[in-house]
């Protein structure tokens, strides 16, 4: 059998076997056709001269395949580790900002003497029939500004980290988790203030604390709805 023949035969396998017409992509010069294979026996010989290179082929799928799916789990672990140190990164901040914040209003405000006014003049009173809780006897208007102002400024704080959360693509339930914080500190700011203006009474804190509690979990329960939708 002469080259150009073994050669034709060849080019007949690979286009049966792949699909793949070598003149179109500049490997060959002349058309294939059926017409033009030998026996089988030239035939046989040719699919096994292609046989490797088919191989190979597919070889070279199947570890490109294996490859990508690697990848793909390795970059799944790096998100995940970039995730977690980002949580504990965050956490150890706004524990930091916190103290800074604990130690500022002690050297800004008089908070020992404030405090200790207000726990001398707490007494048992009634807010419901027959349940007692300590109540101050006469107005604390120093003392409730500084415990609105932490307030407020704990809950700009909350904001900010909600703000880095969503910009880095944070775990969903430590994004609502933060919105809900946030908005319960600045509930807590707008009581303490409306009670050092005297528009509420110091009673009316704990039915305030409530409804925001009730808040924070009627905010989880959507975002669990809107994420299953």
């Amino acid at each position: 059998m002469s080259v150009r023949s073994l050669l034709d035969r060849c080019r007949y396998c690979i286009v049966s076997r792949i699909g793949v017409d070598l003149t179109r992509i500049g490997l060959d010069d002349g058309p294939v056709s059926s017409l033009d294979v030998g026996p089988p026996t030239d035939l046989d010989i040719t699919q096994n001269i292609c046989a490797p290179l088919l191989g190979n082929r597919g070889n070279r799928h199947r570890h490109y395949h294996h490859y990508r799916s690697s990848e793909e789990k390795v970059r799944n672990l790096t998100n995940s580790a970039v995730a977690a140190r980002l949580r504990s990164s965050i956490r150890a901040i706004s524990f930091g900002v916190f103290l800074v914040l604990i130690g500022a209003f002690f050297i800004i405000f008089p908070v020992i003497d404030e405090a200790r006014a207000f726990v001398r003049d707490l007494s048992l009173r009634p807010i419901i029939d027959g349940i007692h809780v300590p109540l101050p006897t006469s107005p604390h208007p120093r003392f409730y500004h500084i415990l609105s102002y932490f307030s407020a400024i704990w809950g700009a704080w909350l904001i900010i980290v909600l703000a880095i959360r969503i910009a880095t693509r944070d775990n969903w339930r430590e994004v609502i988790d933060t919105l809900s914080d946030s908005i319960f500190w600045f509930g807590i700011a707008f009581l303490l203030s409306q009670i050092e203006i005297e528009a509420l009474q110091f009673r009316h804190i704990f039915a305030g604390i409530v409804v925001l509690i009730g808040i924070g979990i009627v905010i989880k329960a959507l975002a669990r709805i809107l994420r299953k939708t």
